[in-house]
């Protein structure tokens, strides 16, 4: 196969998906897709005829033009590869979309693919997804921004290394090379073990909400406007590097536990955030000497600044921005949930989450009486996962087609938290769940009976009111897991102890 002929599909409007359409339409046959809105079509109407213009580090200019810009999920019948460069709370409607037209062997690869990923992907095409190669990439290849969008964009750095994780193990090779030759020479594409261990060194779950944490915590801020935005990576401060050494230390605790309830699991490559920064970012950096310096001397961060709003010329934290409404619900709430399931302790991830219920809160219109009550008898257990994922949004159920928007989760990222957990709680009783909401009117309230919310209900039950059962629970969990197509690697039954 030429490259002419080889297909990919770019998935994504954003800075990095400009990019990496940009950067593969100089060789491959490239479509980009984006479902957000009526984004694909503004798209194609500001590039019109012209070519897109890529700004590469030293200067260079690269141009090409994608075959085309849509929102028609049917051109995945042709793809060889589908690339989502989209925040991961909007994985889940890409993968439904294209499930119908996929072709059998068809690599998708998410980048980054951020916490579960991989279980999210099985979960949304089902027994199709046996006949598929997902590959989960632990973050973006590149620094970037789009100078005039839809037209031209710069990179402003490369990592020199990333790692990814493929399922079935068995394409690891075929996967691998292909999205190698996407990328080209730079960065290198390095073989993770499993996905799991690409979950937990996910670095957006802790730089992003820990760098907005330790600037615009109660710590650290007096509420009032700045006058300029402050720098993100290159702001961080002794406070703000105290905050990630915490969080990251509180993941490598979660990683050792894990390893030693699951002998053999390999968790090499979920690293301190000081180490991933010496893999990624080696020769970028002036200074070394601590994980501050790393962030404070990365010339790939010159420039990158908080985001922000600007009021009445000074300048606000944009607390809806994806460091916390994409990094806590699919990055730092994985974390949590896992230490909990543990009985480990997680104080600053605590308080990082603790950062994003504000903004969830004023994201969510979900009015319905069952929410509430639900929201309430969660609270009453402080600290557990359920607050943390479910308070924000007063919603216990994972509705994605309710008939009103009276009735209507219309947040998608707790949309898609609640959902992945309740997608993965379906295998405990070994059922095909294929939609996570089906709202059917009751003589007294809206309630939903789906079979997907009656195990997500059952299983908060038993983790309220009688954690032995709960364990076991999780047991059945853990050994259907290690059976599924998608996970080649087999773990031993962790031994649990009722608190």
């Amino acid at each position: 196969m030429s490259d002419s002929d080889f297909a990919v599909l770019c998935c994504g409007g954003g800075n990095a998906a400009q990019v990496a359409t940009g950067l593969f339409a100089v060789r491959y046959n490239t479509i980009a897709v984006s479902f957000f809105a009526d984004e694909a079509a503004k798209w194609k109407a500001a590039l019109g005829e012209d070519e897109f213009e890529l700004t590469l580090p030293g200067g260079g200019v690269m141009k090409s033009k994608p075959k085309d810009i849509t929102n028609d999920p049917s051109v995945a019948k042709d793809a060889d590869v589908i690339l989502l460069v989209v925040p991961s709370f909007a994985h889940g409607e890409y993968f439904e979309k294209f499930a119908p037209h996929m072709k059998p062997g068809t690599i998708v690869a998410t980048m980054p693919a951020r916490s579960g990923g991989d279980i999210l992907f099985a979960s949304k095409l089902g027994d199709k997804a046996k006949d598929m190669i997902f590959c989960g990439f632990e973050t973006l290849p590149w620094a970037c921004r789009f100078t005039e969008w839809g037209k031209k964009a710069t990179v402003l750095g490369t990592k020199n290394n990333i790692l990814a994780a493929v399922s079935p193990v068995s394409a690891t090779k075929k996967a691998l090379s292909k999205l190698q030759g996407l990328l080209g020479v730079n960065p290198f594409v390095e073989e993770s073990p499993n996905n799991l261990g690409i979950s937990l060194r996910n670095p957006g779950m802790c730089i992003h909400p820990g760098v907005m944490y330790g600037r615009w915590g109660p710590e650290s801020w007096d509420g009032q406007a700045k006058d300029e935005a402050p720098l993100f990576y290159q702001g961080v401060d002794d406070f703000t590097e105290k905050v990630l050494t915490s969080m990251t230390d509180e993941v490598q605790s979660i990683c050792r536990k894990m390893e030693e309830v699951a002998p053999g699991l390999n968790m090499k490559d979920a690293c301190t955030l000081k180490q991933w920064y010496l893999d990624c970012y080696d020769g970028q950096m002036k200074d070394t000497s601590s994980l501050k310096a790393c962030m404070n001397t990365n010339a790939a961060y010159d420039g990158l600044k908080h985001p922000c709003k600007e009021v009445e010329g000074k300048f606000m934290p944009d607390l809806k921005y994806r460091y916390l409404s994409e990094d806590i619900p699919t990055g730092l709430c994985f974390a949590k949930g896992l230490a909990e399931i543990l009985e480990l302790s997680t104080p600053q991830i605590d308080k990082a989450n603790s950062s994003g219920i504000k903004t969830w809160q004023d994201m969510s219109v979900c009015l319905s009486e069952e929410c509430r009550t639900l929201s309430t008898i969660f609270s009453r257990k402080s600290g557990n996962m359920c607050t943390v994922v479910l308070q924000g949004c007063e919603t216990a159920r994972a509705c994605n087609n309710a008939k009103t928007d009276k009735n209507r989760c219309k947040n998608p990222h707790l949309v898609h938290c609640v959902e992945l957990f309740c997608c993965c709680l379906s295998n405990l009783i070994n059922r095909q769940v294929n939609k996570p909401c089906d709202l059917v009117k009751t003589q007294k309230r809206d309630r939903c009976k789906s079979e997907l919310c009656q195990v997500f209900e059952v299983f908060l039950f038993l983790y309220l009111s009688n954690f032995q059962q709960y364990m076991i629970a999780f047991k059945m969990f853990w050994e259907q897991r290690q059976k599924h197509p998608l996970y080649q690697v087999t773990f031993a039954a962790p031994t649990f102890h009722p608190r």
